[in-house]
């Protein structure tokens, strides 16, 4: 599908999806069901714009694997079960990829090609002016944007609140962008960090190790092991952040590859 947009549309109280989210993603307690009530598939030049998604029963829009050039501009997005904007791609783009905490790989084994194997994930996507606040209604493990397995997302211009977790998640470190870049957000609220950016050392020593003394060990070995899956950096750039009983910005499980907090 290249070039349509949807605009000006309702999509209203679609079933709930929480017992089919059962896919987990790298290396994480973070599950997903791949699907929304808009779904994004093979597509090019595409946009969701000015529509009003309320009460669906899981993901509002969901971007999965292969897409580019996708937005989502001046939408609301109101109490959905599940997360506001996903963007998830092919767990087999990844090199070395493990999908929870047991499993493990040998440092000498790892595929050590910079980037992504296929090109089978979301890239040069955007979520524009929207509004998203409330989400998470039956899915608690959820977010306002959800960023896994992807590269160059762009969250702009967006305010995202009353969540019951991350407002922004960027899930695992493939591939940062130029750059998963988020410009002039403003999230207030709830008891979460506002942002969660999780396991961006690198799908492949984060991943493939076991623990944090061991990846410590393998960067010390191959200093720049972090950089093979976070490719480019993350830039988050004049934002403001309100979160009471959290952090606002949570570099969690070995983040790296942050230069540009502004």
């Amino acid at each position: 599908m290249r070039f349509v947009t949807l605009r000006g549309l309702t999509f209203r109280q679609a079933a709930r999806t929480v017992m089919d989210t059962k896919e987990p993603l790298l290396r994480t307690d973070w599950a997903i069901y791949r699907g929304g009530a808009v779904f994004f598939e093979g597509s090019e030049d595409c946009a969701l714009e000015d529509s009003f998604i309320d009460q669906v029963g899981g993901n509002a829009v969901f971007v999965n694997n292969y897409n580019r050039r996708v937005t989502i501009r001046g939408c609301q997005i109101a109490k959905s079960g599940a997360s506001g904007v996903c963007f998830v791609g092919d767990q087999q783009a990844a090199r070395n990829p493990l999908s929870n905490y047991n499993q493990v790989n040998r440092l000498e084994d790892l595929d050590r090609t910079p980037g992504p194997k296929t090109n089978n994930y979301p890239a040069g996507c955007l979520v524009d002016d929207c509004l998203i606040y409330l989400t998470g209604r039956v899915e608690k493990q959820t977010a306002g944007v959800e960023i896994d397995l992807a590269r160059d997302i762009t969250v702009r211009h967006c305010s995202i609140y009353d969540v019951p977790r991350a407002g922004i998640n960027i899930g695992d470190g493939c591939w940062g962008g130029p750059c998963h870049r988020i410009l002039r957000y403003f999230r207030h609220g709830e008891r979460k960090p506002a942002t969660t950016v999780r396991s961006l050392l690198g799908a492949r020593p984060l991943l493939a190790a076991k623990g944090q003394t061991r990846s410590n060990a393998w960067v010390k070995q191959v200093p720049g092991l972090p950089k093979l899956d976070a490719v480019e950096p993350n830039i988050l750039r004049n934002t403001r952040w309100r979160c009471d009983h959290g952090w606002d910005i949570d570099l969690d499980d070995g983040s790296s590859f942050y230069p540009h907090l502004q």
